[in-house]
């Protein structure tokens, strides 16, 4: 971000801010300018919580400091830092999962910012009452609010005969009789294709293997045993 060096804003609460956020920041001079920039950490839309969005804490950074800017001032309000949309007033949760809100772009377009998030919401939520309850919220602002993409969440039974094959498959294989099926926010190809769901190819033992982000890994050992639940879980499936 480019600010004039006129601005008044407090540089040293912004420092703070951003430092007792955990992140890196960058911050020269050029002409009457300062050039401001604050590196975040990248995470799959389906975890926010692992990341830690840039855009996001240099606008919070920027409320913090004191910079008075409609736009600053209306993220703080409406989103800030926070990845589950309570400020929106869009949070919902059942006993499956909860809303998640994470900003994505922060772009100019002539003199109109433009935000741009990715919402996940729960199965058991309407999608038509929270896109109207959305665009309501919004109006009051006097904020455009356009819907590019909308896919309905997805739920599989996990007593179903689908899953039950590839839990017994998983376990039999891995020697793992403990772990049992998870609900995420993730389900990329399975959302395209009838009675299908998103399997491995991860193991809660590797931990955090950068999934989507710089650096990506996959462990040889879990590489071999994906493989060999692989090719079994072909033959159960073939089999129903």
């Amino acid at each position: 971000m480019i600010l004039s060096e006129q601005s008044a804003i407090d540089m040293e609460t912004f420092k703070r801010f951003i430092e007792q956020s955990g992140l890196e920041y960058k911050i020269s001079k050029k002409s009457f300018e300062r050039h401001i920039t604050v590196y975040g950490r990248a995470a799959h839309g389906a975890h926010p919580e692992r990341g830690m969005n840039a855009a996001a804490y240099l606008l919070e950074g920027l409320y913090q400091a004191g910079f008075q800017d409609y736009t600053v001032n209306y993220f703080h309000e409406r989103v800030g830092i926070d990845i589950l949309g309570k400020k929106a007033g869009i949070y919902i949760k059942d006993e499956f999962s909860e809303t998640s809100l994470t900003l994505t772009n922060l772009s100019l377009d002539n003199s109109n910012v433009v935000f741009n998030f990715d919402m996940r919401y729960p199965i058991t939520a309407d999608r038509d009452e929270i896109e109207k309850s959305l665009k309501e919220k919004f109006a009051v602002d006097d904020v455009k609010l356009d819907i590019h993409t909308s896919v309905p969440p997805m739920y599989v039974n996990p007593d179903s005969i689908l899953c039950q094959k590839l839990l017994e498959t998983y376990q039999s294989i891995s020697g793992d009789y403990e772990s049992q099926f998870r609900v995420l926010s993730g389900k990329t190809y399975a959302s395209s294709i009838p009675n299908c769901i998103a399997f491995g190819p991860g193991f809660m033992k590797d931990g955090n293997t950068r999934t989507h982000s710089a650096n990506e890994f996959l462990l040889i050992d879990s590489f071999l045993l994906q493989t060999k639940i692989y090719i079994e879980a072909i033959k159960q499936l073939d089999c129903i």
